[in-house]
Formats: C-alpha cells, structure tokens, sequence
C-alpha cells in the first residue's frame, strides 16, 4: 500500500474512531516520513486512548515543537495542555510541572488581546 493511502486510511479510521487501526496507519507512515503536523497530533490522540502513554508523550511533543517552529502558540499551549493531563493522570508530578511552567512561560509572553491569555492571570505571569 503506497504511503498516500495509507495516510488517506489512517485519517479516516481516526474519523471512524477506529483508534488502533489509525495508530498502526499513521505511526506506519510517521516512521517513512514525518507526519504533517495535523496527522501528528491524530497519532497522539490515537495512542493517548490506547494507553499508549510512550507513544503519545513523543507525539504531543513533537507537534508542540512544531507549532513553536511555526510561531503557533494557541496550538504549542493546546499540545502542551493535552500532555499534562496525561502526566498529572499518572501521576508524574514533576514532569507535569516542568509541562506547566513552559505552559505559563508561553502565556505570559502572548500579547493581552491574544486568545490563549484567558487561561492564567496575568499576575501568575510576574
């Protein structure tokens, strides 16, 4: 199967809510060639409901890096947000308060008028 279809696939088994079958889809072509980035954070998606924990901690990260790259904020905060979760419900303290300081270090450098800036004070950020 040609690495497009695949991918073609693998997005429609996410729609379909088909987890596993979109994870072994989309992690199959992330491991040809690095998933765009809307497919990336599918794959994080996929493997964070199938306990996936490694797997979707790698994903989360990675499209966190890619919306930086891309001067995303609302999109890096959103990644960023996704794998605290995971961490806090796993109970991984510390490595869910290193997610949140860079979660607060990015909101307190977002413009007042953006919309990401809602989500702490700005008392939080001095």
């Amino acid at each position: 199967m040609a690495g497009d279809e695949r991918l073609r696939r693998g997005r429609e088994c996410y729609e379909r809510r088909a987890w596993r079958e979109a994870r072994d889809l989309l992690a199959a072509c992330d491991s040809e060639s690095p998933l765009p980035l809307a497919d990336l954070e599918k794959l994080a998606v996929a493997s964070l409901l199938l306990a996936e924990d490694v797997a979707s901690d790698e994903a989360w990260t990675r499209a966190h890096q890619l919306h930086l790259q891309t001067g995303n904020r609302p999109g890096a905060v959103r990644c960023a947000f996704w794998l605290v979760f995971r961490l806090l419900n796993a109970g991984d303290l510390p490595s869910a308060s290193g997610w949140i300081a860079r979660i607060e270090r990015l909101l307190c450098d977002a413009a007042d008028d953006s919309p990401e800036v809602p989500l702490v004070t700005r008392a939080a950020c001095f």
